[in-house]
């Protein structure tokens, strides 16, 4: 049994510093090591960074273990969520601490003589599987489900002004959707499947919850005839769309107030250039030539801005203009589905043909426009050597094929910078855009509260964030991303996340290896990820991505 002890305010409120932009609060902690509260003029919290857990003997029994769930239910405790990690330093992240095991309850439920209690309970189950190097740790923590004319062309480069803007308009994964019933709520579109067999069908998968409302979860929906009403799926939900239209109406203004400053500018060094310094001339006649170019290129980058924000207001301003596609099957949402126990909460959409036609390339994700492609890479691959990599194209788009397994969900075949395994991951979703991450070893557990005091249970892939620069993983209005690794893998569908704010310190997903075969057994029997292709004109997909 360990010693009872409280920890201090500043402990508690100090603790978790560092692992998200708002931690939780520590109730109780297991561990032997003292913390100090840091002291002197240069007094500051000590960040903390997660990582994921692989290689320990907690992974082999973690199947079999799996009692924990039902130990603190023995014990009242109102747990959200079970997960498994490591925390290192910022300023030192080559020094792992010891494994975690890190119970989340709801707030306000749970004393800290409770916790210690019940922390000495899981410590003997953990004993009992020959493991006396885990510590427990109790937290504050809520578990949530996530929310948010023919597409457009992808087209990249640095030098495009409507680069930043187009990628919701595009077949490109990390499409930003909603049900055209609840156009308030949006969400993101998953990946493609081809229907397979003698059918030509392009379908999408997304998380059902972000199409149906909640009190349609319990119920399952095919759609099987032309007199069913349909659910039809649009792009962008209505904030998506005013903010996209914002932020152009906003990008032109802030151009425009730039050509005016190069026409005063210009005025200025041609008074400079009719002088007499010869000097000064010469440095005023290239200043001046940079000064037009730059004037000429914002011109031009407002015009088609201009063009862009018409057509989008022209076409797409109405929620029937913006119809992808309807829902053809979604069973009701199922937690701790057998024989796995993960949650089943997915939608299959079949996707508009006609409109995708000219702009479809398959399962290909965006990165962003935030981060630089040698970022990019970096961050991905830290250590190079005899590691598989992403084909990683300039036009920023990565070409997804195959799936991770689950022994390579445990077992990652890559590093991270301090040569410890690790599988880090990344998305595209319409809250927090293009993110970085770190998926986790061990399955979590999670649990879920509803209103009449009712919970469903069931165990989930966890994504922590990448680090202390790497930000938030996903947020409210993420849910439906699709994970992939840093080789273009599939990973899993985003479902959720948990933490005290819409942010979340952790993200949840259930793996595609799991998902895919629940959807073959359920409709489609022939239905298998969509290859990464090249759009043909008079045809989806011709040539293969490495025919590029």
């Amino acid at each position: 049994m360990t010693e009872f002890r409280i920890p201090s305010i500043d402990e508690a409120t100090s603790y978790y510093s560092g692992i998200s932009p708002d931690p939780p609060m520590l109730l109780y902690r297991t561990g032997k090591i003292p913390w100090t509260m840091p002291t002197g003029p240069e007094a500051y919290r000590e960040l903390s960074e997660m990582r994921g857990v692989f290689g320990h003997r907690i992974n082999d029994v973690w199947k079999t273990l799996g009692h924990e769930g039902e130990l603190l239910d023995q014990q009242k405790v109102l747990w959200s969520s079970i997960d498994v990690v490591r925390f290192c330093k910022s300023k030192n992240t080559s020094v792992l601490g010891p494994v975690v095991l890190w119970i989340g309850v709801l707030p306000d439920t749970l004393t800290c003589k409770e916790a210690f209690n019940s922390a000495n309970g899981l410590l003997e189950l953990l004993q009992r599987h020959d493991i006396t190097d885990v510590d427990v740790e109790y937290r504050e923590f809520v578990y949530r489900r996530s929310v948010g004319p023919p597409l457009l062309k992808w087209l990249y480069h640095e030098l495009y002004p409507t680069a930043d803007y187009v990628g919701p308009l595009t077949a490109v994964l990390g499409l930003p959707i909603a049900s055209s019933t609840m156009p308030h709520l949006q969400g993101n579109l998953g990946f493609y499947l081809a229907d397979g067999g003698q059918s030509e069908d392009l379908l999408a998968v997304t998380a059902r919850h972000v199409l149906f409302p909640p009190n349609e979860a319990s119920a399952d929906y095919t759609y099987t005839n032309n007199d069913m009403p349909r659910k039809d799926v649009i792009l962008l939900g209505l904030k998506g769309y005013r903010d996209l239209v914002k932020s152009i109406k906003y990008k032109m203004d802030e151009l425009g107030r730039f050509v005016d400053t190069c026409k005063e500018e210009i005025q200025q060094l041609a008074e400079r250039v009719a002088g007499d310094d010869e000097k000064n001339v010469r440095e005023a006649e290239t200043s001046l030539k940079k000064v037009r170019e730059e004037s000429d290129w914002a011109k031009k980058s407002i015009g088609e801005l201009r063009d862009l924000f018409n057509k989008i207001r022209m076409g797409w301003r109405e929620t029937s203009n913006r119809v992808i596609g309807h829902v053809i099957h979604s069973p009701a949402i199922t937690f701790g589905a057998d024989p796995y126990g993960f949650t089943k909460d997915y939608a299959v959409i079949k996707i508009d043909k006609d409109r995708f036609r000219k702009s479809f390339m398959g399962n290909v994700l965006h990165i962003g426009t935030k981060i630089s492609p040698s970022d990019f890479i970096h961050k991905m691959h830290p250590k190079t050597h005899n590691q598989a990599r992403v084909e990683y194209y300039g036009d920023r788009l990565i070409p997804l094929q195959n799936i991770i397994s689950e022994d390579m969900m445990r077992s990652p075949d890559t590093v991270d910078h301090n040569g410890e395994p690790c599988l880090f991951v990344v998305k595209n979703g319409p809250a927090t855009d293009f993110t970085i991450g770190r998926a986790t070893g061990i399955f979590s557990h999670v649990r879920e509260y509803f209103p009449n005091q009712t919970f469903h249970t069931s165990m989930e892939w966890s994504i922590l964030p990448y680090g202390k620069a790497g930000g938030l993983f996903s947020a409210d209005g993420d849910s439906g991303s699709v994970i992939v690794d840093g080789c273009g893998r599939f990973g899993g569908l985003l479902t959720g996340g948990a933490g005290k704010t819409i942010s979340s310190d952790i993200s949840y997903a259930t793996p595609i290896w799991w998902l895919l075969a629940v959807i073959q057994e359920n409709g489609f029997p022939d239905a298998h990820l969509y290859p990464t292709k090249l759009c043909d004109p008079d045809r989806i997909g011709i040539r293969e991505a490495s025919e590029r």
